[in-house]
């Protein structure tokens, strides 16, 4: 990619970043399909979607909101303090255990187990930040930095 001037991005990997949470889509927006489906994920595109029963969680039906917040609240419930299989990764605080929908994509039960993904965010990003260090000349941290 660098060779022919075209970023690549990787969603999962982003050393720079610290969350407790992968995507903010269900703290910051009300997400809602073209068919009035309420879902926390910009992904689920509709009830026809795949894993659209793990992240819809309401209506938008006569004017009128109708949300299940137990729903909503056990997928906020999903954080790098809960994903037990985040809790001896380097990469908790970065990835937050990845974007759910992927997760469940790659086959995870709740998106709360490790998947392939995993593998390919923890060396990504170990990849990432030896280049960093490298980058700087072997300076890790700097004053003022």
């Amino acid at each position: 990619a660098a060779r022919h001037g075209v970023d690549l991005f990787y969603s999962g990997a982003r050393p720079e970043v610290l969350v407790q949470r992968f995507c903010l889509a269900a703290c910051r927006a009300l997400v809602v399909t073209a068919d009035g489906e309420v879902t926390t994920c910009f992904e689920t595109y509709g009830s026809e979607h795949p894993l659209s029963a793990r992240f819809i969680v309401g209506s938008y039906r006569g004017g009128r909101y109708e949300i299940d917040h137990s729903r909503i609240d056990k997928y906020l419930a999903r954080t790098a303090d809960t994903i037990l299989h985040c809790r001896e990764c380097f990469c908790r605080w970065h990835c937050a255990g990845d974007c759910a929908i992927k997760a469940s994509a790659a086959g995870c039960v709740d998106a709360f187990e490790p998947t392939g993904r995993c593998a390919i965010t923890q060396e990504l990003t170990k990849y990432l930040i030896l280049n960093k260090i490298k980058d700087s000349g072997g300076l890790i941290w700097r004053r003022g930095s």
